[in-house]
């Protein structure tokens, strides 16, 4: 039994070290990432506020698209400020929800699309046609796309394109404030967005030089030059992924047209930007097996790779500890001694090192304390959505999302 124990203390041991690696890591995406607020107090960007034309996609939103009008009407940006609502191939009350949202206001423009060509995404062609059909986006210096199921923060337009102009960036993107709803989203959703931010950790993709381009599609904001520098939406037409897409054309833009390269920036929302990102577990799973794909390069072998590494990360090493902290535990009252005290003291430290960086995880997200508790549960939902997608990718499985049907090809 002492051999047993032994091995159990070296275990205990380094699930503590793993999990302190993990910690300070998270910690320094923390301390690293800039926010949102912080352009809320900048001053009027030199040469005045530009004007502004906000981008929204909307496929069948009647759930969510009545709060996101809300809040675009209500926005305090000090210049010119327009909203085009592009309906893509609606046919539930969406529209009726906008006009009612929108007040009559002359902020906000309806552009309906009947179709989507050939060699385009639904979202793309949607965002494409709404800057094409739109009155007001031809001219506007500044282009923001975001997502119908998101709800805008009054200071948001005005804090993002003070950040956007302060800093000199051409592509600001933020990762919005999930919100935690459905019992689906408490169990898995702080796993699923740790997996992607573990894939592009913020303080790695705000450096240009390190080539990991990044950017959510949730919110981004160019200016016009950039957008039409690097052909719009039509240069990521088929994308399904449009926002890893612009975020790449970004970075290489420079090397192509002999101009300057782009520069770009994720900021952590803070609550200016909050989205519910899926409304079922059927969508969460589709929606997330989506964005893996995509971002792993449609490669069967990296989905299958990220599947093992997150079950070993946050599975394996942590539960390692709490096993060896219960062996200590048991056989102490037997008579093994300093044996077993210390198998029960290493399993103790690193299972309380493991609680406390997955705790912050999910502080980092706004998530509630009780996904804490969930995190096994969601880190076996997510590392099942990872092999499920390298399964349907290998398989050649369609992917249906936002009314179209996409086969992708594994690379």
């Amino acid at each position: 039994m002492i051999p047993v124990l032994l091995v159990g203390v070296a275990l205990g041991l380094f699930s503590a070290v793993a999990g302190s690696f993990v910690l300070v890591r998270t910690r320094q995406i923390i301390a690293c990432a800039p926010t949102a607020r912080q352009g809320a107090d900048l001053p009027e960007p030199q040469g005045g506020w530009p004007s502004v034309c906000i981008v929204i996609p909307a496929h069948n939103e009647e759930g969510v698209i009545g709060e996101l009008v809300a809040s675009l009407v209500a926005q305090d940006y000090p210049g010119e400020l327009h909203v085009v609502i592009a309906l893509d191939r609606c046919t539930d009350a969406t529209e009726a929800i906008v006009v009612r949202e929108s007040h009559g206001s002359e902020r906000v423009e309806i552009v309906r699309i009947a179709e989507c060509p050939e060699g385009w995404a639904g979202k793309t062609n949607a965002a494409s046609a709404g800057v094409r059909g739109s009155k007001w986006a031809p001219d506007a210096d500044v282009l923001i796309f975001s997502d119908a199921d998101t709800i805008w923060d009054p200071a948001c337009a005005r804090a993002c394109v003070a950040l956007l102009k302060h800093r000199g960036l051409d592509l600001l993107s933020l990762l919005s404030t999930l919100r935690f709803e459905g019992s689906w989203e408490v169990r898995a959703q702080a796993v699923a967005s740790g997996e992607l931010v573990r894939r592009h950790p913020i303080d790695k993709v705000n450096r240009t030089d390190k080539g990991n381009a990044f950017a959510n599609g949730q919110f981004l904001c160019f200016t016009r030059a950039m957008y039409e520098r690097i052909g719009g939406h039509g240069a990521v037409r088929e994308d399904l992924l449009e926002d890893l897409a612009f975020a790449r054309a970004v970075q290489r833009i420079g090397k192509h047209d002999g101009g300057g390269p782009g520069a770009w920036g994720v900021f952590i929302a803070d609550g200016m930007l909050r989205c519910r990102m899926y409304d079922s577990m059927a969508q969460f799973r589709t929606g997330w097996k989506r964005i893996y794909t995509e971002s792993s390069r449609r490669s069967v072998s990296r989905l299958r790779k990220s599947a093992r590494r997150l079950l070993a990360i946050w599975l394996i090493t942590p539960m390692s500890a709490f096993a060896v902290a219960a062996l200590g535990l048991v056989m102490l009252p037997l008579g093994w001694g300093v044996f077993a005290a210390a198998a029960l003291a290493a399993g103790l430290l690193g299972a309380a090192v493991w609680t406390v960086a997955v705790w912050r995880v999910c502080a980092m997200q706004s998530a509630p304390v009780s996904s804490v508790w969930w995190w096994p549960a969601g880190t076996l939902i997510v590392a099942s959505i990872l092999r499920e997608a390298a399964r349907d990718l290998e398989r050649g499985e369609p992917i249906v999302w936002g009314g179209k049907t996409y086969l992708l090809e594994a690379r």
